[in-house]
């Protein structure tokens, strides 16, 4: 087995030479739905063969063509998730005064990529799937950014805060479902192999409000 790789160094199980092509990624720009490949028979040792002259001999043979993915700078990675059926939790804090709230997400990430969650990257809807536009949403600077695996098989735990504001008092009650996306962060890896085993999973949901809340008896 002949394996090509930027390093020339392949521990894949069953190769016998490696060849180094540095520039590899411009080897194939677009995967080709057929490799032709021509052989040459050689007889590497003494003993007799015998040929029929005019003769077409079938020589059987196969092939496997390994094409690893990269993370490379220009890579566009986005996760979609949304948490549903808060309206079930949420429903009975109409009574509830409040004007701000903050979503606590975990995060656990094996894959070798720095993710973001921007503001603009989420939507908060009610029961109905109506994007509850009166809801101001920001991010908290330091809780902003999902963490890379350093090696893209141990995973490495985040913290992402997301902070809700309204001038709605009873807004979390109006709440059913938010949706978000996670983009790659451009550049925050390169060369990284792309593997079936790598993952990424919100792991925890909490919400909590700053500075507790009043409650309307009335």
């Amino acid at each position: 087995m002949i394996a090509l790789s930027r390093t020339g160094e392949c521990t894949i199980e069953g190769v016998t030479s490696n060849v180094k092509v540095e520039d590899i990624n411009n080897l194939l720009e677009t995967i080709p739905d057929d490799i032709e490949v021509d052989l040459q028979p050689v007889v590497r040792n003494e003993g007799y063969y015998t040929a029929e002259l005019g003769r077409a001999y079938e020589m059987p043979s196969s092939y496997e063509v390994d094409v690893p993915l990269s993370f490379e700078q220009n890579l566009n990675i986005v996760y979609n998730d949304s948490v549903q059926d808060l309206n079930k939790d949420l429903n009975d804090l109409d009574k509830v005064i409040l004007k701000k709230a903050n979503v606590l997400l975990t995060v656990d990430n094996a894959i070798p990529l720095k993710l973001q969650l921007k503001p603009e990257n989420v939507l908060i809807k009610d029961v109905y799937g109506n994007e509850l536009t009166a809801v101001k949403k920001t991010i908290e600077e330091d809780k902003q950014y999902v963490t890379e695996s350093t090696d893209g098989e141990k995973p490495v735990t985040s913290e992402l805060v997301l902070n809700l504001t309204s001038e709605d008092t009873a807004f979390l009650s109006k709440i059913d479902r938010i949706c978000f996306k996670l983009t790659a962060v451009p550049g925050s890896a390169t060369g990284v192999p792309l593997k079936d085993t790598q993952w990424l999973k919100v792991t925890s949901i909490k919400l909590s409000v700053p500075g507790g809340v009043n409650v309307d008896l009335n």
